[in-house]
C-alpha cells in the first residue's frame, strides 16, 4: 500500500507512525470515509488544520446520517401503521446504535429488510411518501439477488451522493433476503434472522421515538463479514466497512461466538467470517480473541481455509482501489480477473463452474449493454 495509507491504518489502530505524511493521509481519511474515525482514534496530535478538516467532515457526515435516519423514521413509522416488519440493516442501525456518533459513520443509502409477503404493502409505503422506484432483474449483470427495487426520494442523482462529503439524494433498497451473490458465487444468511431480531428505539432529528429491529449481534457480524467479502469481489469501497466489524466487536460484548459459529457453519460462511475478523485485526487491532481465529480454522475445509487465510490488507487496497474502466478490453480483462477471483471463493467445483459459466450469458452484461449502444447509434 502507498506510504500514507499504511500510516493511516497504523494510526487507527492506536500506533505511533515516524515521519507521518500528514496531508496524504488526511486525504486517504476522508476518501475512504475514515476521516472521523481517524480525528476520534489518533494518539499523536495531527496538525491543526487537518484537524480543522476532519471536524468538518465529521460535521457534514452527521448532517447526511441525520437526514437519512429522518427519513427512516418516516418509514418505519408508515410501515408500522400497516403492521409490517422492517429490519434496519447496516450503516442506519450502526451509526446510531452501535457508534453513538452520527458523524462517524456516514451512510449512501438505507438498507432494509422485509419480509417477501410484505413486500407488496412496503411499495405502497414507498408510494404514499413519494419515493420513485427503479426495477433491476436479478438475470441482468452480475446477478445481484438480495433485492431488485431501489427507490429514490431527493433531487439530483442519489446513487452519486458522497455520503462523506455530503449531496441531499439518497436511495433505499429493500431486502427480501440476506443472500450475497456475484457471477453465479452465493452465499445466504438470511436463516434464522427473523426469530432473532434485536429491539431498539430509533429517535429522529426532532427527538420522536420510533420501534425499530436490527438483527441479532451475532446475524450482525455474521452479515457484515460476508457482505465485506463480497464488496471485496465486487471491488467496492469496504475499508468503513470492516470498521464496523471491530465496532460491533467492541460495542456487544454480549455476541455468542459459539451462536456465531454455528451459523456461519450453518450458512457455509466460515471463510468469509475467518478472512474478515483476519483483516479486521490486520487494519484496525480489533479485539478478536485468538480462540475465534483458531476454532475456525479448524472449522474452516482445507481448501477454502486456504483462500481465506491468503487475503491480506494490501490485497483489499487492490481489490478495492481498481481504476475507472475507459476502454473495452479494460473491461474485458476485469471480467474475467472477477470471475476468476469469485471461483476461487466457490465451495464446490460446482459452483466454481457456475461462476465461469456466467461467461456465456454475456448478453446480460452492463459491458454488452454498451456495445449494443455503440452498433445501434
Amino acid at each position: 500500500m502507498p506510504a500514507p495509507a499504511q500510516q493511516l491504518f497504523a494510526l487507527l489502530r492506536g500506533e505511533m507512525p515516524a515521519d507521518i505524511l500528514w496531508d496524504d493521509v488526511g486525504v486517504y481519511a476522508i476518501a475512504l470515509g475514515l476521516g472521523p474515525l481517524l480525528l476520534e482514534n489518533a494518539i499523536v496530535e495531527m496538525p491543526p488544520v487537518l484537524a480543522s478538516r476532519l471536524r468538518l467532515a465529521t460535521q457534514r457526515t452527521a448532517a447526511r446520517t441525520s437526514a437519512l435516519l429522518d427519513a427512516l423514521h418516516d418509514l418505519l413509522g408508515a410501515g408500522e401503521e400497516l403492521g409490517l416488519r422492517l429490519i434496519v440493516l447496516k450503516g442506519a442501525y450502526l451509526a446510531p446504535e452501535i457508534y453513538g456518533n452520527l458523524g462517524l459513520r456516514g451512510m449512501s443509502d438505507i438498507d432494509l429488510l422485509v419480509q417477501p409477503d410484505d413486500f407488496p404493502g412496503l411499495q405502497s409505503v414507498f408510494g404514499k411518501l413519494g419515493y420513485k422506484g427503479k426495477f433491476t432483474s436479478s438475470k441482468s449483470g452480475p446477478g445481484i439477488v438480495k433485492h431488485e427495487w431501489t427507490y429514490k426520494l431527493g433531487g439530483g442523482d442519489a446513487m452519486a451522493a458522497n455520503p462523506y462529503f455530503g449531496g441531499e439524494g439518497f436511495h433505499v433498497e429493500p431486502h427480501t433476503s440476506l443472500v450475497e451473490s456475484w457471477f453465479g458465487l452465493s452465499v445466504d444468511v438470511t436463516p434464522g434472522v427473523w426469530e432473532s431480531t434485536t429491539a431498539w428505539t430509533l429517535r429522529n432529528s426532532q427527538g420522536q421515538e420510533q420501534a425499530a429491529l436490527a438483527l441479532s449481534a451475532e446475524h450482525a457480524l455474521l452479515h457484515g463479514a460476508v457482505h465485506l467479502v463480497f464488496h471485496l469481489l465486487m471491488g467496492k469501497p469496504a475499508f468503513a466497512q470492516l470498521y464496523d466489524i471491530r465496532r460491533l466487536l467492541e460495542m456487544r460484548p454480549d455476541l455468542r461466538f459459539d451462536v456465531l459459529a454455528a451459523k456461519a457453519q450453518s450458512a457455509e460462511s466460515i471463510p468469509h467470517l475467518l478472512a474478515t475478523l483476519r483483516l479486521t485485526f490486520a487494519a484496525y487491532a480489533a479485539p478478536v480473541p485468538v480462540e475465534w481465529f483458531q476454532e475456525l480454522n479448524s472449522l474452516c475445509p482445507p481448501r477454502q481455509r486456504e483462500r481465506a487465510m491468503s487475503v491480506q490488507l494490501a490485497d483489499m487496497w487492490a481489490m478495492t482501489q481498481q481504476p475507472p474502466l475507459t476502454k473495452l478490453h479494460q473491461r474485458l480483462q476485469r471480467g474475467v480477473r472477477e470471475r476468476a477471483l469469485a471461483a476461487s471463493w466457490a465451495r464446490s467445483y460446482d459452483e466454481a463452474w457456475k461462476v465461469w459459466r456466467s461467461v456465456l450469458l454475456f448478453y446480460r452484461t452492463d459491458t454488452a449493454q454498451l456495445l449494443k449502444g455503440w452498433f445501434t447509434s
